[in-house]
């Protein structure tokens, strides 16, 4: 999480006001999962998920989801 974070901050810092920032995690990130084995992989496809959202609102034109 730590590693997507700083990348992200970095190419933003380069890019400027254009482009775009593409982080990519699994669907297991939007909830639990049986068993509960997954639990840290699910917390840590989430917290990529919820880092990349604000970032795609710091002067990029919104951040789009799929």
């Amino acid at each position: 999480l730590t590693a997507t974070f700083a990348v992200s901050q970095a190419a933003a810092k380069e890019m400027g006001a254009g482009g775009a920032i593409i982080n990519i995690a699994s669907i297991l990130g939007l909830g639990a999962s049986w068993p509960v084995k997954q639990a840290a992989y699910c917390a840590a496809k989430g917290g990529v998920q919820n880092s990349t959202r604000p970032l795609g609102g710091r002067g990029r034109g919104g951040c789009r989801h799929r």
